[in-house]
């Protein structure tokens, strides 16, 4: 700052300081006047015996006078001191006696002096208060003559003094405002944002503020153009001389260019040169202007920056400017909303009706206030169709803290939306059939349940579908499913829940005050009936029927527990009989946790040789000889002692150990057929086959070389099968039950009367044998008579089963009936003991053949 105001101040600092000198001098000599005149009054006074009181006033006078050259005072005070020298002047004039020669002197001295001191403006009054003195003094003492030539030049003399001073005076004060504008000037050059340089024609610089000697760090303000131009960046050469040149030729120009900050680096910067001039008109210089504009390259780089992004990204960007300009839109905002850009006051237009408040009540004040506000917000798209948005909001505020636009960025989350609503439907429903699965059914029961609200647990099985599934294909099982689905719904209380646990088990939870076991009951009839019903899928019709089991809570199981109930009797009600309905009871549960442990046990008891096979002979009715034998399983249970088929197959079944228990059976038959035939070469070995096992896919093989190891001819097994596996699942194991013909095994029909055989069915497996079950043994003589008619016509041998008497015996010999098996002719037996009774009772007998 030092170096730039020793530059400014030359122009002015000699014209100034000489008038100001003599305006200094005169004022502080006017005190002198009015001590002079009011010593010399004093001092006349006293020599000419006037009055006392004449020479007190001078000498009153004369103290103020000397006062003033202590204080003299600005305005006022000068003036009063006029004031009182004319009037002691006048006073002494016109006092009795006094010499007028000797006084007159002095009149002429005030017109001159106080003029001189005062300037005309201001000290007319007093010339013209002492010129009446001075004319009357002068006419009393000299003639008209004479006192024209004494007082023509004095007045001219005051009012030539005066209008030198009010000279000085304006030329002072003329100074005195230069320096205060050039001062004012020079701070606002100094505060100014840019740079600012005086340059004349040859390059020498006359003015340079402190913005320029800051920014390059100088000691001192640059003497000439070039020094400036040292600073610039070499690659921006050709800038500078154009700048170099503009500045001789006097013209204006506008250049970019950097110039090298100290610490910094290249800064670039905007030089403005505009030409000045001089009053005349005529070109003297340059007057330089340069910005930093590093900022505003940066800014304009980060909004190209910005613009990019902007364009570039999915998400709706877009500015609601509070001025008359500024408002944007985005590619992705202009394309979702149809139009250019969104003012503020059509913001409202673009959100619906019950989204206003949270805008315009929650959101604005937030950011209003300097905040942002995020979340989900509704929007109208260029449609007019409602979509769900993640929207960021916040406001853009100018230097001064003003909020100048709100800015917001939106992200299209509709199809987020419909994905997690799918996937939350999804969560909870089946796929297949829509229903509530089993998460949302626990999750339902158990908030009912905590209600204590009377709830009922109706868990339904489909009888059959699986023959249906295999037979037609899963799409047929599929559209079956969805089927019964929809009837379960249709069919349901308003406030019942209808679920799909998986596969084809169905649980519907009722709910109400006057939900009860009896009032469960028929709800599930209503269900078995209405599922009972003929579906037509493809053009075809398909009956299926549901097995239901109802458990009622008591107000203290839990949700699995009450399903669990449900199913242990829904069970029991397929172990019955099919389209039943079976509610849980205590007797249930213990029989489910005896089925637990026998599951348990199972896992050991085929490794701990617990299983054994027990032997019943086949026999000619007419003669008595062994024709074959069916092996039937028994389990040695180490605490429950020997076990029957019917106690622990089903839990082989459902527990999964059919495969290896019928592998066991078919291995250990075929062993000891291996063996019987040495005795008897022509006996034959029947074995059971249980649904799981048939529908396993490694029975062929397994059959296949459980035979080749015994060496046993194929003939030699027969396998049965249960009329209810022939009528439900020949579809499904007919490729399996094919394999195994082809490699000569036979096959018998077990149970044969006791089902609701489709003789068409029954036909086309075309068995060796139908074992007649003992039902229709005892007491039933016409329908025995009718089956063993019905065999023969469709072309099977037949065996009966349960002989226990010689009466039953006669009969089966008067019907026809060549082959039996009972306690009449042995008990099932153990190997040995089968050996020794075959070894009696055979005489090498062909086996009789299907008729």
């Amino acid at each position: 700052m030092a170096g730039t105001s020793g530059v400014v101040r030359g122009a002015w600092r000699a014209p100034r300081e000489g008038s100001e000198l003599v305006r200094h001098l005169l004022r502080r000599g006017e005190p002198l006047i009015l001590v002079g005149l009011a010593l010399h009054l004093a001092v006349y006074a006293i020599a000419h015996d006037q009055p006392v009181w004449l020479v007190g006033l001078a000498i009153a006078v004369e103290i103020v006078g000397v006062v003033g050259l202590v204080q003299p005072g600005r305005n006022v005070r000068p003036m009063v001191r006029g004031v009182l020298g004319v009037a002691l002047l006048t006073i002494a004039l016109v006092a009795p006696g006094s010499r007028l020669v000797e006084l007159l002197p002095w009149c002429t001295i005030l017109i001159v002096a106080h003029p001189l001191v005062f300037g005309l403006r201001r000290a007319w009054p007093l010339v013209v208060a002492i010129t009446g003195p001075l004319v009357w003094a002068t006419l009393r003492t000299y003639d008209a003559w004479a006192s024209e030539i004494r007082i023509a030049p004095a007045l001219a003399a005051a009012i030539a003094a005066g209008l030198i001073t009010d000279a000085m005076e304006d030329s002072v004060r003329a100074a005195r405002a230069a320096v205060d504008r050039e001062r004012e000037l020079r701070t606002s050059i100094d505060t100014a944002p840019i740079g600012v340089l005086a340059v004349d024609l040859s390059g020498r610089i006359s003015l340079v503020n402190a913005l320029v000697v800051d920014f390059l760090q100088l000691s001192e303000p640059p003497q000439h153009i070039d020094e400036f131009l040292h600073h610039v960046h070499h690659l921006d050469a050709v800038a500078a001389a154009e700048v170099r040149a503009a500045v001789s030729d006097g013209r204006s120009s506008r250049s970019l260019l950097r110039v090298v900050h100290p610490q910094l680096g290249a800064r670039h910067v905007r030089v403005i040169t505009a030409t000045m001039h001089d009053g005349a008109g005529q070109v003297v210089g340059s007057a330089l202007t340069l910005q930093d504009i590093e900022g505003e390259i940066d800014s304009r780089r980060k909004l190209e920056q910005f613009r990019t992004l902007a364009d570039s990204t999915s998400d709706i960007i877009g500015l609601a400017s509070l001025g008359p300009s500024g408002d944007y839109l985005n590619p992705a905002g202009r394309d979702f909303f149809g139009v250019e850009r969104i003012t503020l006051d059509e913001i409202g237009e673009w959100i619906p009706m019950d989204q206003h408040s949270l805008m315009f009540e929650h959101v604005f004040p937030i950011v209003t206030a300097g905040g942002s506000w995020s979340g989900e917000l509704e929007v109208f798209d260029r449609h007019g169709v409602r979509r769900s948005t993640s929207a960021v909001v916040m406001g853009l505020f100018d230097d001064s803290g003003e909020l100048e636009a709100f800015a917001a960025i939106y992200r299209d989350i509709e199809d987020r939306k419909r994905l997690e609503s799918r996937l939350a439907f999804e969560a909870g429903h089946d796929p297949l059939t829509s229903l509530p699965n089993r998460q949302q059914l626990f999750h339902t029961l158990a908030a009912t349940l905590s209600d204590q609200t009377p709830v009922a647990v109706l868990f339904g099985d489909l009888d059959g579908f699986k023959l249906v599934n295999d037979s037609l294909g899963h799409s047929v099982g599929d559209e079956l499913l969805r089927c019964v689905a929809t009837r379960l719904v249709d069919s349901a209380r308003g406030g019942d829940l209808v679920g799909r646990l998986g596969g084809d088990e169905f649980v519907v939870v009722c709910r109400g005050d006057e939900v009860t076991a009896d009032s469960a009951q028929h709800i599930a009839q209503r269900f078995i009936d209405v599922v009972s019903q003929p579906i037509e899928i493809g053009g075809r019709e398909h009956v299926v029927s549901m097995s239901m089991g109802i458990a009622v809570s008591r107000g203290v199981e839990t949700a699995s527990e009450l399903v669990q109930q449900a199913d242990l009797a829904m069970y029991d009600a397929k172990r019955t009989g099919r389209r039943r309905v079976a509610v849980f009871d205590r007797e249930m549960r213990v029989r489910a946790d005896e089925r637990l442990e026998l599951e348990a046990d199972l896992r050991t008891a085929l490794v701990r040789g617990e299983f054994e096979l027990r032997y019943q002979p086949i026999v000619n009715t007419m003669s008595g000889d062994v024709l074959g034998f069916e092996a039937l399983a028994r389990w040695n249970h180490p605490a429950r002692g020997r076990l029957m088929p019917k106690e622990f197959m089903p839990v082989v079944e459902s527990a999964g150990f059919a495969r290896s228990f019928g592998e066991f059976v078919v291995r250990e038959a075929t062993s000891t057929t291996a063996m019987m035939r040495l005795v008897a070469p022509r006996v034959t070995m029947s074995i059971n086959v249980s649904r799981a096992h048939l529908l396993d896919h490694r029975l062929v093989d397994v059959v296949a070389d459980a035979l080749a190891q015994a060496q046993v001819p194929a003939s030699a097994l027969s396998i049965e099968i249960t009329e209810e596996i022939v009528m439900d699942e020949l579809a499904s194991v007919r490729p399996r039950l094919d394999s195994l013909r082809d490699l000569g095994v036979r096959f018998a029909i077990d149970d044969f009367g006791t089902g609701y055989s489709n003789l068409s069915m029954l036909k086309q497996f075309s068995a060796d044998y139908v074992k007649i079950d003992r039902s229709l043994i005892v007491g039933e003589t016409e329908l025995m008579e009718l089956v063993l008619s019905l065999t023969r016509q469709l072309g099977f041998a037949a065996i009966a089963e349960g002989v226990e008497t010689t009466e039953q015996l006669d009969e089966l010999r008067a019907f026809g009936c060549h082959h039996a098996q009972g306690y009449f002719f042995a008990h099932p037996m153990p190997f040995a003991e089968a050996m020794e009774y075959l070894a009696g009772h055979t005489h090498d007998v062909q086996p009789a053949e299907p008729a």
